[in-house]
């Protein structure tokens, strides 16, 4: 199977990351990425709109956000097997939504973080656009099921209760009856808060004391500096070099 991966990425360090954990535990799978001023709903369907002309003759697609990890060769190897069996799309659920975000028409979607396709899927994916109150990509995977493709949604232990990022506030996926191996993990929140200047940083945390807004900012900026270390701690900081 030729896989190919497109990364929708504006963070570099997230990049970094996100490429090293593929080249780490799915070497099969080429990385096509396009970089975006940011992840919005709009930003990241015209990211995946790009990379579809980029995909040659890919028999198997993921959309990626570069602010998820893979983990494991399991994922690669439970992608191919579900995708061979039977599924047209995989992915895993939003993990920080409420229900109106997460059924649409009466259906269980997955969150565009990580999706993969069959190649024939992708191509019937029409627009990635996104659709008041989803995420990218929600139509696309109503449609594919409505048509009888199978799409398969895995889940994820609750924040800050997974084997991989314990206490922290990150979505790791599982294949139900393996609640041990993480296949991936998704950051979400915490993307958009990169430190900025060590002036701004330091006067940040003085207002956190006072400012509900900074104290938010900060502990964000917690979340994602503790996800990029404990990241690189599970594919192997020497990877990196």
């Amino acid at each position: 199977m030729k896989s190919v991966a497109i990364i929708a990425s504006a963070k570099p360090d997230l990049l970094a990351l996100c490429l090293a954990a593929l080249e780490r535990f799915a070497p099969a799978v080429t990385a096509i990425v396009v970089t975006t001023k940011g992840l919005g709903a709009h930003e990241h369907a015209e990211a995946v709109e790009r990379g579809r002309l980029l995909i040659g003759d890919a028999d198997h697609v993921v959309v990626m956000d570069d602010d998820t990890v893979v983990t494991s060769p399991w994922w690669y190897q439970t992608l191919t097997v579900r995708h061979t069996v039977s599924a047209a799309i995989i992915g895993g659920t939003k993990h920080r939504a409420s229900v109106e975000q997460v059924i649409m028409d009466g259906i269980l979607i997955p969150h565009a973080s990580m999706l993969s396709f069959t190649r024939d899927s992708f191509d019937r994916a029409k627009s990635f656009a996104a659709e008041p109150g989803f995420d990218t990509g929600a139509r696309v995977c109503v449609d594919e099921s409505m048509r009888g493709g199978r799409v398969v949604v895995l889940p994820f232990h609750r924040l800050g209760l997974g084997p991989l990022y314990p206490g922290l506030e990150v979505g790791e996926y599982y294949e139900p009856g393996d609640e041990l191996r993480t296949l991936w993990a998704h950051l979400g929140r915490g993307t958009a808060f990169a430190p900025q200047s060590f002036l701004r940083e330091s006067v940040r945390l003085v207002t956190a004391l006072v400012s509900a807004r900074s104290a938010k900012i900060v502990r964000r900026h917690t979340l994602r500096g503790a996800f990029i270390e404990r990241s690189w701690e599970v594919i192997d900081k020497r990877e990196r070099n």
